[in-house]
């Protein structure tokens, strides 16, 4: 299949790295979710449930205020 020497190598050395990375991506992937999901999940609600407390109980006048509070929560917001 491959005549050349260098071929082999290069074949089989990127072969080796695409399998390499695959696996673990899936380990990773799956020991996030059974060890670290949950926690990360309680963590972003306990954040968004102290942003709407804030924002119920403070009113805020200035958009500015809120986002400078859950700045400060450590909770960045995508646009």
């Amino acid at each position: 299949m491959f005549k050349t020497l260098y071929a082999r190598i290069a074949i089989y050395s990127i072969t080796v790295i695409l399998f390499s990375a695959l696996i673990s991506f899936v380990l990773t992937n799956v020991y996030y979710h059974y060890n670290l999901k949950a926690s990360n999940d309680a963590k972003i609600m306990k954040t968004l449930k102290e942003a709407r407390q804030y924002e119920q109980s403070a009113k805020p006048t200035h958009i500015q205020q809120y986002f400078k509070h859950l700045g400060q929560m450590n909770y960045q917001i995508m646009t």
